[in-house]
Order: structure tokens, then C-alpha cells, then sequence
């Protein structure tokens, strides 16, 4: 029996669904019936409102369905929503190695000491020379004595804070890099990066944080996974300049 159509010869929306991919995350798959001519003459609006689409033609029937596909999913939910986008945040200890003359116990001797320390090390004044000249301090004896033993430097432990984000390849997120190199206080990054309340309980309280370069990396499931740090010190050289 053939069926008739009631109503204007154009295509109507139907209900869409919404699927998910590894690859790409969330997409909308919204669906038109109409006549197969209306479909047809429907192309062009499709060609700017879907990344892709099909036409199914009814067997024995005036009609056709069509089926777009929405890889920003324009029933709300975007790819680039926090909803779709899978955050980490990690704090760690990143062991850094220093010259023993940057040591605050180095920076208190006494200028004549220092300067003594320096000529043995640079080879000016061999070890007698050095203990001889040095004031006697013990602080200064145990410097003599560790560039002596080639003890030149020494490892400080350091906090970083790091927020790795999963995104839909076709997510418009992005690494932030304007403010990479540049320092913040505690207050400033917490209020800047919404660092959840359970890292936060780890940063401490005093310090500046400098912001490192962010890293963008593809996945093996075709995802992009977005790396930001952020280095802790109690004090950041003043090359750096302030958020």
C-alpha cells in the first residue's frame, strides 16, 4: 500500500542520540525524515551544520531519512566540556642538584673566606695556602675540606605541581604558555588554575611557583593528553617576572 505524507513536502528533525569514541570523544547523531526530494534540496543547509552525513532512502516509500553527524555536539555538551575533558593533578618531589656555593651557609662567611674558597677551587691557592688564610670558621674548614674531596655540589628537593588534562582530539584546548616562565604565589595559582582542595593541602605556604612550558602530546587511542607544571622555590631569580 503506498503511503502518503500529510503535511508540507519539507524535512523534520527528529530525536538525536548521542554516541562516544575513544578518538574523538562525544558527538551528536541528529536525524531529518522528509521526502527524498526535500532531503536532497536540504544538502547545502547540511553542508555547514554537520561533519558528515547520509542520505537513507525507504524502500517502496517518497520518503528518506538523514543522519548528520556533530562532533561539537550541538545539543550542549561540546567536546571542549569539562565534562569530556579528563584532569589529573599530581605533586611530586623533582631532586635538584646545586653548586655548594649557592648554599645559604656558604653565603654566610665571611667575605675573606669566601674569596679564599673560590681561589682554591679556581686552583689560585693549593690546600695548605687555603687553610692557612681562612678565618677558622668551622663552616669554612668543611668547604675546604668537601671541594678537597670534589664534593662541588648538592641535591635540594623540590615540589612540583603538575595538571595533565585527556582531550577529545577535535577539543579546542590548548597549553597555556603566555605566563609560562613567569612566578606565582600561592594565593595567585590557586585562584588562576582551580587547584582542587586536596593538592592544595600539599603547597606550601611561603614560596613562589614558576610556571613551566606546557606540553601537548597525541595518544595511542588518537586523544591528546596536555601537560602543565609549576615549580616551587623560596625564592624565583628576579628574570622572572610576576603573573
Amino acid at each position: 500500500m503506498a503511503q502518503i505524507q500529510k503535511g508540507t513536502p519539507e524535512v523534520i528533525e527528529q530525536p538525536s542520540e548521542r554516541e562516544y569514541n575513544a578518538q574523538t570523544g562525544w558527538r551528536t547523531v541528529r536525524r531529518w525524515r522528509g521526502t527524498r526530494e526535500a532531503c536532497e534540496l536540504f544538502v547545502p543547509q547540511l553542508l555547514n551544520s554537520v561533519n558528515s552525513f547520509r542520505i537513507n532512502v525507504e524502500d517502496g516509500s517518497p520518503m528518506a531519512t538523514i543522519e548528520g553527524w556533530v562532533d561539537n555536539a550541538q545539543d550542549g555538551s561540546s567536546v571542549d566540556s569539562e565534562a569530556q575533558i579528563t584532569t589529573a593533578w599530581e605533586v611530586f618531589g623533582n631532586d635538584l642538584e646545586k653548586d655548594i656555593f649557592d648554599h645559604p651557609r656558604f653565603a654566610a662567611l665571611a667575605v675573606g673566606d669566601r674569596e679564599v674558597l673560590k681561589s682554591f677551587r679556581d686552583g689560585s691557592l693549593d690546600y695548605n695556602e687555603a687553610a692557612f688564610q681562612l678565618s677558622g670558621a668551622p663552616d669554612a674548614a668543611d668547604y675546604l675540606d668537601a671541594l678537597d674531596s670534589k664534593q662541588e655540589s648538592y641535591t635540594v628537593a623540590q615540589i612540583v605541581l603538575r595538571r595533565t588534562k585527556s582531550v577529545a582530539s577535535l577539543a579546542a584546548v590548548y597549553c597555556i604558555n603566555s605566563n609560562a616562565n613567569k612566578t606565582y604565589t600561592r594565593a595567585q595559582l590557586i585562584a588562576a588554575e582551580g587547584v582542587p582542595s586536596a593538592v592544595i593541602t600539599e603547597m606550601p605556604s611561603t614560596g613562589k611557583w614558576l610556571a613551566r612550558t606546557g606540553q601537548k602530546a597525541q595518544q595511542s587511542n588518537g586523544r591528546y593528553q596536555i601537560t602543565q607544571e609549576w615549580w616551587h622555590a623560596d625564592t624565583w631569580s628576579f628574570l622572572y617576572p610576576v603573573v
